[in-house]
């Protein structure tokens, strides 16, 4: 979902920013072809994995004294995480069409279409997540939940479809001088509000399953949230190190290969570091749960 949401943002926001500049014509060309075939090879894993979900689900959720066929079928329809599993399946199978759809016809306003199914396909996590249970705010925490996936992917996923964008447009002869500089500019402002979007999201989910420092410090799950909390400070230090330190240099040689081969994929990494902490915590019970 990280990888489909940066893809529409990148194709959306950051290239719309881009056009006009002095390297737009070397790399628009090959950008909305691999963009949609980044956001297919996600959406393509995405529904390869809903089945892997699905049995790793039932593992837990089964009575050995029942039929598998029965319980399979109470699990899938008679529970609401299995309503909101067979809405991710259609996201993803929709996501797929999105994307083979762009990738057939060429994008345009095809990719307002990817971009409507994708943020769909985020939004179905809050629906079956803490947040849904929530008794606090309700709707409210759904929708903030929703909203630092959407963020999250805006950020750190759009910043691995850039870098893909421009080493493929460096691979077909473009300079990584000259396109870097602007590249990183149309970026640089989405990046910005997407990680204050983030960690206003992330505040606000820790009060609502937390709420105590007690619980943050005295729990588990509070510790892993402080885990995540670090690791998010970590990618936001490097975001600010390239942003004030690097990206003053893309318009040299060393400076553009510091960034394609260092600085961004350091970032990256830690920011799925971030995310695997994620899928630890979206299992966890947390302190305010009954």
């Amino acid at each position: 979902m990280t990888l489909m949401l940066g893809v529409v943002a990148l194709r959306l926001v950051v290239l719309p920013r881009w056009k006009g500049s002095t390297t737009w014509a070397e790399v628009i060309p090959g950008a909305d072809r691999t963009s949609a075939n980044l956001g297919l090879i996600a959406a393509v894993v995405m529904l390869l994995v809903m089945p892997l979900i699905l049995v790793d689900q039932i593992i837990l959720f089964r009575d050995p004294f029942e039929p598998l066929s029965a319980e399979l079928s109470l699990l899938v329809t008679g529970t609401m995480w299995g309503r909101v599993w067979q809405l991710q399946l259609f996201a993803a199978g929709l996501a797929v069409v999105a994307f083979v759809a762009v990738r057939i016809r060429g994008g345009g306003d095809l990719w307002w279409v990817a971009a409507g199914v994708v943020v769909l396909c985020a939004t179905t996590p809050a629906l079956g997540g803490h947040s849904a249970g929530s008794m606090k705010v309700g709707y409210l925490a759904v929708a903030a939940d929703a909203l630092h996936v959407i963020a999250a992917g805006a950020w750190l996923g759009t910043l691995a479809a850039l870098v893909i964008v421009v080493r493929r447009a460096v691979g077909r002869g473009a300079s990584a001088s000259a396109i870097l500089p602007e590249a990183v500019a149309s970026f640089s402002p989405l990046a910005i509000v997407s990680t204050g979007v983030v960690v206003s999201t992330g505040v606000f989910a820790t009060w609502l399953h937390i709420g105590s420092l007690g619980g943050l410090v005295g729990s588990l799950y509070g510790r892993v949230v402080l885990l995540k909390a670090a690791l998010v400070g970590v990618v936001a230090c490097l975001g600010a190190y390239n942003w004030k330190r690097v990206t003053p240099r893309l318009d040299s040689a060393d400076g553009s290969k510091v960034f394609l081969s260092t600085s961004a994929p350091s970032e990256l990494f830690v920011g799925l570091v971030v995310l695997l902490v994620t899928a630890v915590l979206v299992v966890m019970p947390h302190p305010m749960e009954p």
